[in-house]
């Protein structure tokens, strides 16, 4: 009896530990099967969309074109912008920002260009558009006149003409800097040209620009000269009676009303007239006056005319 309870014991024990490695066993490998399960199916079921706006565009050389994209399917929006597959694009094909703004390069590509964005979260998903370059329409500008002198702190109003397109809108300048300023003069968006007060040293060159073509342009030579005073000299016979002195009178008609431009009474034969303006014409004659202040007619009139 006492062997077969032995026995019994030790079969006891020896399946026992089976049965409790057999439980670690199925605890070790029921955890990665449920993780890795449930990883597969999230990616499995997102799917990302990617669509862009305008899907094409004709652009001439220079021109910009603003793309917009819209991604789905993920709160990363978030987009790569390319042109021709290279990132941002270059001077060839042109670039792109970040924000999808095209600019098309200075000369016309052989072939159509392609615009995509890409998604960054998901580079799978992208759009993409076609835009097609060509050059401008030829463009010429005139500017009249063409060749002016103004003197200092006067004005001159140039006139543009823009050819070979309906936009005709230009850009002002003087000797390369828009708009002008004090040493060299002057102008507004009108063409409408203000020399400085002083004669600069250097030559003036005021320039209209096309903003739509700005490769068509034209320029005009401004002389800035100082103001030229002009006067006229006069000078007469004595009066053959004893006289205190004389008066200028002076008119702008030979028939006009005449004004004597003289403060005081003139005890000699000549005075210089130097509130003259040039292009204009003047007519003078003078008076004797006595001591007791009595004054003569006119004498005969004289012309002078200002250049």
């Amino acid at each position: 009896m006492a062997a077969a309870r032995f026995n019994q014991n030790s079969r006891m024990s020896f399946f026992s530990p089976l049965c409790i490695k057999v439980g670690i066993l199925l605890a070790i490998f029921s955890l990665p099967l449920a993780c890795s399960g449930s990883g597969q199916h999230n990616g499995r079921n997102h799917k990302v969309s990617v669509s862009i706006t305008p899907t094409s565009a004709s652009l001439q050389t220079g021109q910009p074109e603003q793309f917009s994209v819209t991604v789905s399917g993920t709160s990363n929006t978030a987009v790569t912008w390319l042109v021709n597959a290279t990132v941002g694009g270059n001077s060839t094909v042109g670039t792109v920002s970040s924000s999808g703004l095209y600019v098309a390069p200075a000369n016309a590509p052989p072939t159509s260009i392609t615009i995509t964005a890409q998604s960054l979260y998901q580079s799978s998903a992208s759009a993409s558009a076609i835009v097609t370059v060509s050059p401008p329409p030829p463009v010429s500008l005139l500017i009249s006149p063409n060749a002016v002198t103004v003197q200092t702190g006067q004005s001159q109003q140039f006139a543009a003409t823009v050819s070979g397109t309906s936009a005709n809108q230009v850009l002002w300048s003087v000797n390369g800097v828009t708009g002008g300023n004090t040493s060299t003069g002057i102008v507004s968006s009108t063409g409408k040209y203000t020399a400085p007060a002083a004669v600069p040293s250097v030559p003036i060159i005021v320039t209209a620009q096309s903003t739509y073509y700005p490769a068509a342009s034209a320029s005009a030579q401004v002389s800035v000269s100082a103001p030229t005073t002009h006067s006229v000299d006069l000078s007469w016979s004595p009066s053959t009676s004893t006289v205190a002195g004389y008066n200028v009178y002076r008119s702008t008609q030979a028939n006009g009303s005449y004004l004597r431009i003289n403060p005081a009474v003139i005890t000699a034969t000549a005075f210089t007239d130097l509130q003259v303006q040039s292009g204009n014409a003047y007519y003078y004659a003078t008076t004797a006056v006595d001591a007791n202040g009595f004054e003569s007619g006119y004498s005969n009139v004289t012309q002078a005319d200002i250049p």
